[in-house]
C-alpha cells in the first residue's frame, strides 16, 4: 500500500511530528530517509525489505554500501540518505566517548575506537599513542588491507612517538570476518612490534582485535607477554 493511502496519523513523517521518533518502527524511520518507494512497494516496504535482507538495523548500518545497492529500488539518492544517517550515528558514538580520562583497560580502548570501525569492511590498523599516565595523545589510522589481511611494518608506528612525545602504544585492528581468533601473522607481528619498540625505549601496552561488538585483547589473553601488571589510581585498579 502506498504511504499516500495511509491515514495521515499513520504516515511516518506525520507520526514522527505528532508522537516523536521513538513511536516509529525501524522500517518507518528508514522510510523517511528513503522518501519514496518504487512501483508496487512503498518506502515502508523498502525499509522492511532492507531490515530483513541484512538481519536488522545494526547489520544494515554495518553492511558494505555496495551490498545495500543490490536491493531493488535503492538508487544513489536513497543510498546517500542512508549513508548520511549512518555517518551521523557514527559521529554521535565518537562524541559520546570519554576523551578526558586515561585509558583503563582493553574494554575502555574498545569503547573509544569501535565507532571508527563501523562500515570498515577491510582490515585496518589504528594506533593509539599514550603518555605515561595513559592519556591518549594521538590516534592514527595506519594502513587498510584486504578482507583478511592488512600489512603494516613495525617502523611505521615509530613516527607517532616522535611526533607526539608519547611513550606508550596500543594497536587495534579489525577482523571483518567476525572471527576474533588472532592469526599466526597477528601473533608474529605483535611480538616483532613489541621488541622493535623496546629497542627504542617505547612500550606496547596491548594489541586489540575488533569484530563487530566483540574484541580480543592480547594482554588479557597473556599473549606475546603483554602483561604489565596492575597499577593503582584514583579510579581504582588500572589494567595498564
Amino acid at each position: 500500500m502506498s504511504i499516500k493511502n495511509l491515514s495521515e496519523k499513520e504516515r511516518p513523517r506525520e507520526k514522527l511530528i505528532e508522537k516523536g521518533p521513538e513511536a516509529l518502527t525501524d522500517s518507518e524511520l528508514i522510510a523517511i530517509l528513503l522518501r519514496t518507494g518504487i512501483k508496487g512497494k512503498s518506502a515502508i516496504d523498502l525499509g522492511t525489505e532492507l531490515l530483513k535482507s541484512f538481519g536488522g538495523i545494526k547489520n544494515l548500518f554495518m553492511a558494505p554500501f555496495s551490498e545495500i545497492t543490490k536491493i531493488k529500488g535503492i538508487n544513489k539518492a536513497k543510498l546517500t540518505s542512508l549513508i548520511s544517517a549512518i555517518e551521523l550515528a557514527r559521529r554521535v558514538i565518537k562524541c559520546s566517548t570519554d576523551k578526558t580520562s586515561p585509558i583503563i583497560g582493553p574494554k575502555d580502548v574498545f569503547e573509544r575506537v569501535k565507532a571508527d570501525f563501523i562500515n570498515v569492511n577491510n582490515e585496518m590498523f589504528m594506533a593509539l599513542y599514550l603518555n605515561s599516565k595513559n592519556f591518549i595523545l594521538y590516534k592514527q589510522k595506519l594502513g587498510s588491507g584486504t578482507f583478511s589481511s592488512c600489512l603494516c611494518q613495525p617502523q611505521e608506528f615509530l613516527r607517532g612517538f616522535f611526533r607526539t612525545g608519547s611513550s606508550r602504544l596500543i594497536i587495534v585492528h579489525n577482523h571483518p570476518s567476525g572471527d576474533l581468533t588472532p592469526s599466526k601473522q597477528d601473533i608474529i607481528f605483535t611480538k616483532e612490534l613489541s621488541q622493535h619498540l623496546k629497542y627504542f625505549g617505547f612500550e606496547l601496552l596491548d594489541h586489540i582485535i575488533i569484530a563487530g561488538d566483540n574484541y580480543y585483547s592480547f594482554k588479557d589473553a597473556g599473549n606475546c607477554n603483554l602483561t604489565l601488571g596492575l597499577r593503582k589510581s584514583n579510579r581504582g585498579l588500572r589494567n595498564f
